[in-house]
């Protein structure tokens, strides 16, 4: 059914990959640990400094992308189940 919806060109290749990768139960598993440490992890103030503050925002930011895709490409398999694999 993933594939049904490289091929309608409704997720793009790279989001078909990144699908692959953390769609499984093991890669949701190795996502959300990733999600929780980066998300609880906080330097000691006297640490934070702007190069550091950038590290946690982008690695915070590239999760939360990583999420929003998978989401993505869950509402469109359901989508896809309730018309009947007609992809309407």
């Amino acid at each position: 059914m993933i594939d049904d919806l490289l091929t309608t060109k409704k997720i793009t290749p790279k989001e078909f990959k990144l699908y692959q990768l953390f769609g499984t139960a093991l890669g949701h598993e190795v996502l959300t640990n990733l999600m929780d440490e980066a998300f609880m992890e906080e330097p000691m103030e006297e640490q934070m400094n702007g190069v550091l503050f950038a590290f946690y925002d982008g690695r915070r930011s590239l999760l939360r992308a990583i999420r929003t895709t998978l989401d993505k490409i869950n509402y469109l398999r359901t989508k896809l189940d309730d018309n009947g694999n007609s992809g309407q």
